[in-house]
């Protein structure tokens, strides 16, 4: 576990296209899954990187490798960047659980496990498994020390909200003494993913947070952490604080 009081979120949103890097001063700053272009383009990397979906770690490595340039500047992760992962990734536990990717079950398994995971984790200057439980629409494990929980629904068939059911809760697990968040990326369902033209997935998404918003929000006031958001038109913005 991790002592910070304010950390920055960096998300795959099209706000961060106009999100200035000298804002971030030296906070700390936590992004997920495919945020990376924005701290190439700005020269700068991540403190903590995490992802869910194990295609995440492909694609990540084909952009990385996409230029010369681009692999010059990942190999400043080995100095900078931590990856936060939940313990399960790369095992069978991760299907039992629930969870999948477009790859299926044996890759996920014997390719992604057994041999692309354990070579992507030394990119990074640390990675740390994190002891994580699969629940449902319950955020009660993050009043005591007894796992970091991943959130899915009764509806089997619902997507899950990938910043309340994965991203806070990761957050607020690892990070116990946190008092600021602030949020850039997150929450802008109006456009596509920055540096792509994809809006997949968004439809589920805000149907998955009219459950779960009003939850993690009240997670959020009892441990005393305020967020903001810096994009003012994210459709998270009620979780702050008023």
């Amino acid at each position: 576990m991790k002592s910070t009081d304010t950390l920055y979120l960096i998300g795959p949103g099209s706000s961060i296209s106009d999100f200035s890097p000298e804002q971030l001063g030296d906070n700390p700053t936590l992004t997920f899954s495919g945020t990376l272009d924005w701290f190439y383009e700005n020269n700068i990397y991540p403190t903590y990187w995490c992802f869910i979906d194990p295609y995440t770690v492909i694609v990540l490595l084909h952009s990385i490798l996409s230029s010369p340039e681009k692999t010059k500047w990942a190999n400043g992760l080995k100095d900078h960047t931590t990856l936060l992962y939940n313990h399960f990734q790369g095992t069978s536990e991760f299907y039992e659980e629930g969870l999948t990717t477009s790859q299926g079950l044996r890759w996920c398994v014997d390719e992604f496990g057994g041999k692309i995971f354990p070579s992507f984790k030394t990119l990074f200057k640390e990675a740390k498994s994190l002891h994580t439980k699969v629940v449902i629409e319950d955020y009660s494990l993050l009043f005591g020390d007894l796992g970091c929980p991943l959130i899915k629904h009764y509806d089997k068939s619902q997507n899950s909200d990938k910043f309340t059911s994965y991203v806070l809760p990761l957050v607020i697990y690892y990070f116990s003494n946190l008092k600021h968040i602030f949020s850039i990326g997150f929450g802008d369902y109006n456009y596509p993913r920055a540096y792509t033209t994809n809006s997949a997935g968004y439809e589920g998404f805000l149907k998955s947070y009219n459950i779960l918003g009003s939850l993690v929000k009240e997670v959020l006031e009892k441990k005393k952490i305020d967020i903001t958001f810096i994009n003012r038109d994210s459709h998270y913005i009620n979780l702050e604080n008023v």
